[in-house]
Formats: C-alpha cells, sequence, structure tokens
C-alpha cells in the first residue's frame, strides 16, 4: 500500500543518502578518535580509505538533485535536510587530510534530521486514509528501525551504534543549548526520542560477544538518561559501544 505512493521511490532513495552519511559519520568518528595520524607512511590517506563510499554518497545526493530542486508536495522537508547532504557532498573533494574526519559530526547531525524528515514524509503519506491501521501489522514501512536494524548481533551492534549517535547528537545540542538558541523542551524532546529501553534489550541478546565489552555498554545503559545526564552519559556510551564493535 505505502508503495504505490509516488514519493516512495523518492523516499527510499533519500533513506540511503542518509543512511551512508550516518555509516561515513561513524567511520570518521572511529577514526578521528582514535588519534592515529591521517597519512601513514607507505599507506593510505583518510580520503583513499573512505573514497568508495565517499563516492557512493555523491552519487546518491546527485541522484536526487531534481527531487532537491523541484520537490514533490510532501517531499519539501526531506529535500531541505538532502540540501544539506549536498553541502557536504560537495565540499568532500576539496577536503584533503584530517578535514576529511572533520566531518563526522555533521555527517551524523545529516543523517539524524534526515531520517526523521523521511519518518515524517512516509508517515504523512497515509494521514488520508483513516484504515491504515488495518494494513499497518502487516505491512510495516521499509523505513522502520526493525527494518534498518534486525533481530541478529550485526543488527543489535549497528542499532546501539545508532543510538549512541542519538545521544551524541542530543548532548552536543546541550552543550550548545544557548548558542544554538534550543528551549528546553526542545533538549527534552530530542532526549526523550531516543531508543533508550530498546538499547537496554537489545544489549542483552548479545551473548556471543565478549561479555566484558557487552558488560562495558550495558551499564551505561542502565543509567536513567534526562537531559541532566545526556552529556555524561555521552561520553560514556561512545567509548563503550566503538569498543562492542571492535569486538564484533
Amino acid at each position: 500500500m505505502a508503495d504505490s505512493s509516488p514519493l516512495a521511490g523518492p523516499l527510499d532513495s533519500a533513506g540511503k543518502v542518509f543512511s551512508l552519511a550516518g555509516e561515513l559519520g561513524r567511520d570518521f568518528e572511529q577514526e578521528h578518535r582514535s588519534q592515529g595520524p591521517v597519512f601513514m607512511a607507505g599507506g593510505e590517506s583518510s580520503r583513499e580509505r573512505h573514497r568508495e563510499k565517499i563516492n557512493e554518497f555523491i552519487a546518491a545526493v546527485l541522484d536526487l538533485r531534481n527531487a532537491i530542486e523541484n520537490p514533490p508536495e510532501g517531499f519539501e522537508i526531506v529535500a531541505e535536510q538532502l540540501r544539506n547532504a549536498g553541502k557536504l557532498a560537495h565540499h568532500f573533494p576539496q577536503l584533503s587530510g584530517r578535514d576529511i574526519l572533520d566531518q563526522w559530526p555533521d555527517l551524523n547531525r545529516v543523517a539524524h534530521d534526515g531520517y526523521q524528515a523521511v519518518k515524517e514524509a512516509a508517515k504523512a503519506q497515509r494521514l488520508d486514509d483513516p484504515f491504515a491501521f488495518v494494513d499497518a501489522p502487516a505491512a510495516p514501512s521499509a523505513l522502520s528501525l526493525l527494518d534498518r536494524f534486525p533481530t541478529t548481533p550485526a543488527g543489535h551492534v549497528a542499532f546501539l551504534e545508532f543510538v549512541r549517535d542519538e545521544v551524541h547528537y542530543a548532548a552536543d545540542a546541550k552543550r550548545k543549548q544557548f548558542a544554538r538558541d534550543y528551549s528546553n523542551a526542545t533538549i527534552k524532546n530530542m532526549v526523550s526520542g531516543i531508543k533508550w529501553a530498546e538499547a537496554g534489550q537489545r544489549v542483552s541478546l548479545l551473548s556471543d560477544l565478549p561479555t566484558d565489552a557487552v558488560e562495558q555498554v550495558a551499564r551505561v545503559l542502565r543509567r536513567e538518561l534526562t537531559p541532566g545526564t545526556v552529556e555524561q552519559i555521552d561520553e560514556l556510551l561512545t567509548p563503550a559501544v566503538c569498543n562492542l564493535r571492535d569486538a564484533y
């Protein structure tokens, strides 16, 4: 039913852009935090190591040029976020060395805001159908979190990385609240929208991974996530999830 919408194709393509932005953001952040040299003697540069995914991201943005310039009805909020992705894609060829890795916060932000825009646009497409609830359980949206992060070890780890990025984005907003003129309600909404309880359930299913790495994440997830604790939790969750990914 949802596939019959004229926005199904553009939304799927936009989802790919934001997914690639999230992958690059996570990769760049991990490499940036490793504190290793950007150019290794006799090795590859950061651009060369990530060239394939960078080129895929640029191509995915360019494929949506018409939809960005002339967004169809209902696609406007997604097109706005795609413009932000386009700004990053446009500047990638001009960057080198650590300047490339320094783009990770913007990539994570584009991935977060873009996914939210896609989710809202997809939901809006069903507002004119009063019986949408009838087939919703049998035909979940292709953009659901379960589809993006299936109930497999790989899906659980990827979901925890997603939650880590959500926490980091909210913590960054809290740190820069006054500079960016965010209200307390805005920060509260950011934090309350994080799938914190589900993250706790997911980590409990990773029994096949090293116990120490799993428990490090689990300890953080047992804390209460609030606007007042989000910054401290961000500092604890980021290295814990990175260790879990390394263990996996």
